[in-house]
């Protein structure tokens, strides 16, 4: 009797093993298919697969990338079709798992970073995946990653500015910015110069008496229209 108890005993503790190894293989299995289904997303990014990227997320995921936030099926799928087009490549290492959420580090180049000089750029990526699913992802660039993004971007609109006028040559005549003509000042100038010296000349002529020659005109009034005096005799 007790040698049946010990046959019929012996599949229920392996049942009860197996059950518990079952139980402890859970988590195990979710952390995997976690790791694999944000490793497949990659893949799928990399190969410019618009639809088998989507078909990775949730009906309500949350996408918050570097050019803002995503949600929903059709926004991601506007979003993928916006990598593909840039010719997006990313190079991941392993994926490091913690229950649902899985982190992963590596580099990314996209055609705008290419047109900056940048072949590539460090970035992490951090995802929540469930049943196999991505409900949340965020990605960014690392810290000294950005850094030299911004740097990048300050050189390229530095370069893009025009060059200021150069400064004109002394003598140079100088013209205005708009029209090329030359400033009004210098002609204004050379308009009182002009004026100024007509009414000289009409005060030394209203000295002379009909008949008079000019060295009939008394010297000191010679020499008050020599020193602006207008003719005025002292």
């Amino acid at each position: 009797m007790a040698a049946w108890k010990r046959i019929l005993g012996l599949p229920a503790a392996l049942v009860l093993v197996a059950a518990m190894g079952a139980a402890g293989a859970g988590p195990a299995l979710a952390q995997a298919d976690a790791a694999a289904t944000a490793v497949a997303l990659i893949d799928a990014e990399n190969r410019a697969d618009v639809e088998g990227a989507v078909a990775l997320f949730t009906p309500d995921a949350i996408v918050n990338d570097v050019r803002g936030v995503f949600i929903g099926t059709t926004q991601i799928r506007q979003w993928q079709r916006d990598l593909s087009t840039a010719h997006f490549v990313a190079v991941i290492g392993p994926p490091v798992v913690a229950a649902e959420r899985v982190t992963m580090s590596g580099t990314v180049a996209v055609d705008a970073l290419r047109g900056l000089g940048l072949s590539s750029l460090d970035a992490t990526w951090e995802l929540i995946v469930q049943q196999g699913r991505v409900r949340t992802f965020a990605f960014a660039f690392t810290p000294a990653s950005l850094a030299r993004l911004q740097e990048a971007q300050r050189q390229a609109q530095a370069a893009a500015a025009p060059a200021p006028a150069p400064a004109p040559s002394p003598g140079e005549p100088r013209t205005l910015a708009l029209t090329g003509a030359p400033p009004v000042a210098p002609l204004a100038a050379l308009a009182g110069g002009l004026v100024v010296a007509g009414l000289l000349l009409l005060a030394g002529g209203l000295r002379y008496s009909p008949g008079s020659t000019p060295s009939s005109t008394p010297r000191s009034s010679r020499r008050g229209i020599a020193a602006g005096g207008w003719g005025r005799e002292k």
